[in-house]
């Protein structure tokens, strides 16, 4: 049995576009999504970035999806 919906987390620098990799996000915007793919926000979750070098840096125009 699948549950209703999951709680999902996406990392986003200005709350519009999905762009950061979460180990170095500083906000999480927290959504539920159900099975039909209708989602809510529910929150916004300030972060400590855990990875501070540059091994894994985002590349423009790839990986940007719409909020």
């Amino acid at each position: 049995m699948f549950p209703i919906s999951i709680r999902v987390a996406v990392a986003s620098s200005d709350g519009k576009y999905v762009n950061q990799h979460f180990g170095h996000a500083g906000q999480f915007l927290i959504f539920d999504v159900d099975r039909s793919g209708n989602y809510e926000f529910l929150e916004l979750r300030e972060n400590v970035p855990s990875c501070k070098g540059g091994e894994a840096n985002e590349v423009q125009g790839w990986g940007h999806y719409n909020l």
